[in-house]
């Protein structure tokens, strides 16, 4: 069955194909604007995850983290947080995507985002799906499913019933499983997405398998045949004929099997090596195997070998490439270093001088203030001393005046008791 999931992309309306690695690092290197830099890097971080490029996603994930931080962008980290979770998942760490997922879950529940919020508790689902708890899976779909009907994201609605129908064919609840996939290919079919009904009657036609349906399963993989002839993807096509092929191979009608196989080889790509040529090759192996033709089954489980060890090798070159691409990211973010460290340190020096020069007023308004008081305080003394000697002085001058009063006042006295000059000298003459 086929499980959709996507990414929280930092831009929903940039389709994955059109994020091309090198060009986004060459802007990285080359611009100057850190605006545009901060969302390549954040595009860089999507189509790292999305291509399984696991150092460098890791990287630029990191980076816009740091990015976020300087210049205090809430939202920007935590769709950081989102891409941190999606690339743990890529690398099968599902304990550390979870702990990633619920932490932007409760940055989106806080800011009221609907749509994040709905989005994250499915990614956190399809989690929990991965790790086979199909129980907690479903109550993570359910609750997204309550977040995602108030804004009709159809998108991620068709993705949750899909993906909810399948936890449910994992224990074996068809029924139920039967009513999502339909809910999901409601929404498939009027919104036009032929690949989204395509998938529908692939896992239809695979929950059939499991019910031994064999019938019904061939006609569900015919009709998914028919819409992936309709897209026209070489890859998608030999899928089909490969499920095709293997709904007849079950159904024992051989004949028809190893004819849908051998369409679905004419769409293989000798270059490409993928799972689902894997899977064709492995059962074209089963196929001649329960002919008993063993040289054919040997020769084509050379292929699958082959198959699985390129893979295997792929997964290896892509881990060099990563480290190549890491190299250049890491150099931008040193030159990014190096033009902070210079303008730090000519602002650590324009701060310095400013720090001597406002230590040098503090110092002298300091001085003039320390004189101001002196001053004063002499004045203030100045004045006391001198309303001192003012009131000494007034002292001086009432005690003298009352002396002097004192003095002119015995005077009056003697004269009006002692007889006059003239009396006197009158007397004496005679």
């Amino acid at each position: 069955m086929k499980i959709k999931f996507f990414i929280l992309t930092f831009f929903p309306l940039i389709t994955f194909s059109q994020l091309k690695v090198d060009s986004i690092l060459n802007v990285i290197n080359t611009c100057k604007n850190d605006s545009i830099k901060i969302y390549s890097y954040a595009e860089l971080a999507d189509a790292c995850v999305l291509q399984n490029k696991g150092l460098l996603a890791k990287s630029a994930i990191d980076s816009v983290t740091v990015i976020a931080e300087k210049y205090k962008n809430t939202t920007l980290y935590y769709y950081a947080v989102n891409s941190n979770a999606f690339f743990y998942s890529s690398i099968f760490e599902y304990d550390k995507s979870i702990i990633y997922h619920n932490k932007a879950l409760q940055f989106w529940l806080k800011s009221k985002n609907n749509l994040k919020v709905g989005r994250t508790l499915l990614s956190l689902g399809n989690t929990y799906y991965f790790l086979s708890d199909f129980k907690k899976a479903k109550v993570y779909f359910a609750k997204s499913l309550s977040y995602l009907k108030l804004v009709n994201d159809d998108e991620s609605l068709s993705n949750l019933y899909n993906n909810l129908a399948i936890s449910y064919a994992e224990t074996n609840e068809h029924s139920t499983a039967r009513y999502y996939f339909s809910k999901s290919f409601e929404i498939d079919t009027k919104t036009h997405d032929t690949l989204g009904m395509a998938y529908f009657f692939n896992n239809i036609g695979y929950l059939a398998l499991e019910e031994k349906d064999f019938q019904e399963a061939i006609i569900n993989f015919e009709k998914a045949l028919a819409y992936k002839l309709a897209i026209g993807t070489r890859n998608e096509i030999m899928d089909a004929y490969s499920n095709l092929g293997f709904g007849y191979f079950k159904d024992k009608n051989l004949k028809n099997a190893k004819q849908n196989f051998s369409i679905a080889l004419t769409y293989s790509k000798e270059n490409s090596y993928d799972n689902k040529l894997l899977n064709l090759y492995k059962r074209l192996v089963d196929l001649y195997e329960s002919q008993q033709n063993y040289k054919e089954a040997f020769i084509f489980n050379k292929k699958y070998l082959k198959v699985k060890d390129s893979i295997d090798k792929r997964i290896s070159l892509d881990e060099i490439e990563s480290k190549t691409l890491l190299n250049e990211i890491t150099l931008a973010r040193k030159q990014d270093s190096l033009i902070n460290t210079t303008r730090l340190e000519k602002q650590a020096i324009t701060l310095q001088k400013n720090n001597f020069i406002m230590l040098g007023l503090i110092i002298f308004i300091s001085v003039v203030i320390i004189f101001a008081l002196l001053i004063f305080k002499r004045f203030k003394i100045s004045q006391k001393q001198k309303k001192q000697i003012e009131f000494q002085k007034d002292t001086i001058e009432r005690k003298q005046k009352e002396i002097i009063d004192s003095i002119n006042y015995a005077k009056r006295i003697q004269q009006s008791i002692l007889p006059s000059s003239s009396y006197i000298k009158n007397k004496l003459k005679r």
